[in-house]
């Protein structure tokens, strides 16, 4: 159940329409988890800042059950920050991503199954 949500400064009509099934393509192939499972949430047009910096930055949160790590987590952040420079010109460092990896029991998924 990999969930990525990014909180940017860039404008919505900065961003590709197809952004969210490219990050997803992106979670599904790093992570090695079924797309059907992966969720991704853009908030564009916040007020953020980056130091004190108004230019493009973004704030990223990235859970998944497992398959998160420090050597796992180095690996996918220069995957996912190469595709926000690439794509939405925010450079890597002004980019944060917090990874979270929460026990099974904490997640529910279509109950009536």
């Amino acid at each position: 159940m990999p969930f990525l949500r990014m909180i940017t400064n860039v404008p919505e009509s900065k961003i590709p329409p197809d952004f969210n099934d490219h990050m997803t393509e992106i979670l599904q192939t790093i992570l090695n988890k079924p797309k059907e499972y992966c969720q991704v949430q853009i908030i564009p047009e916040q007020i953020l800042t980056f130091g004190g910096s108004h230019e493009p930055c973004a704030l990223l949160f990235l859970m998944s059950v497992g398959r998160l790590g420090a050597l796992e987590n180095k690996l996918y952040s220069e995957i996912i920050m190469a595709e926000l420079e690439s794509c939405l010109g925010i450079l890597p460092h002004l980019t944060y991503i917090n990874f979270v990896d929460p026990k099974p029991s904490d997640i529910s998924f279509n109950i009536y199954d």
